[in-house]
This record gives structure tokens, sequence and C-alpha cells, in this order.
């Protein structure tokens, strides 16, 4: 148990330091662009191209930047889940998954269904998890359910959202 404790919070050191990091090196870079863009106007007409250059990495730190933020507002890791809203059809790639309301489960198609099982029972946790236990295999499949976009989708079970990488499954149809 402490050893699961000293981890995660290493892990969340870790993170905490990357975003730290990010914010860093977007920093730098737009000082460095501003550095540019003003000694380049100083030494005018011969030093244009430090100010192209200097704007240009503004720009691009400022498109990164508003990509990062619209992309956060896109995902909701907490929604207010109920088992009625799940139920229904879910689909990833040629793979469909049938969440009954009664508790029972279908997955046809390969993918992502190879880990699920074709058939089995689901249930959903307080913290926003589905437990799905397969018929067919050993074991069973915790997968997180998110919002993102306005639309329900399936991800790995997150322990720590900065270390989670991110990958989206079945989305419900």
């Amino acid at each position: 148990m402490v050893k699961q404790l000293e981890s995660k919070s290493r892990a969340s050191n870790e993170s905490s330091h990357r975003h730290v990091g990010d914010a860093v090196i977007h920093f730098v870079l737009a000082c460095g662009g501003v550095v540019f863009v003003v000694s380049g106007l100083r030494a005018r007409p011969q030093a244009n191209g430090k100010v192209v250059f200097g704007s240009g990495l503004i720009i691009l730190v400022a498109v990164v930047i508003w990509v990062n933020i619209r992309e956060q507002k896109a995902l909701d890791l907490n929604p207010r889940i109920s088992t009625s809203s799940l139920a229904g059809r879910w689909q990833d790639g040629r793979a469909e998954l049938t969440l009954e309301p009664s508790g029972s489960y279908t997955c046809v198609g390969g993918g992502e269904c190879a880990r699920l099982g074709p058939e089995g029972s689901w249930s959903l946790s307080i913290n926003g998890n589905i437990q799905f236990i397969s018929k067919h295999l050993s074991g069973g499949v915790t997968q997180r359910v998110v919002l993102y976009r306005g639309k329900w989708r399936l991800t790995e079970e997150i322990q720590d959202p900065d270390t989670w990488n991110g990958h989206l499954s079945f989305e419900q149809l």
C-alpha cells in the first residue's frame, strides 16, 4: 500500500513537473520570438528575416496554447452518468458493443471486442467505471466512461489524468 502511494506520488510529481516544463518552454519560445521581432525592427531594413521568424515563433506558441485549451474543454473525465444513459449501441471501428439495460452485453466485430469477449455482464460503479465480466474469458475488464465533444466514450481505467494515454475506444451511437 505504501509503495502504491509512493508510486502515485512520484507519478503525480513527474506530471506536475512536465506541465511546468511545457509552460516554461512556451514562455521561452514566446520571449525568443519577441526578441527576434524587436531586434529585427531595430535593424531594419537589413533584418526582415528576424521579424518574420520572430512573428512566426509567437504565432506558433499562440496556436499550440489555443489548441491545448480547446481540447482540454472538449473532454470531461468525470461526467454525471446513469446506467440507463449508457444502454444502447457503441462502436469502435468495426467492433460493435451493445449494452443492455438488464446489465448484459454483446460485442462483435473484433478489435476491442477481443478484450471484452463476445458476451457477458456489465455494471457501472459510482466512480464512473464500467466493469465488464465476460462469459467466455477469465477475469474482467474495467473501462472508464468519459464525455468527449458531447458523446459518451470508453477508455482505459484512469488512475491519474496526467499519466493517462488519451486513447478513446467505443463511442455511443
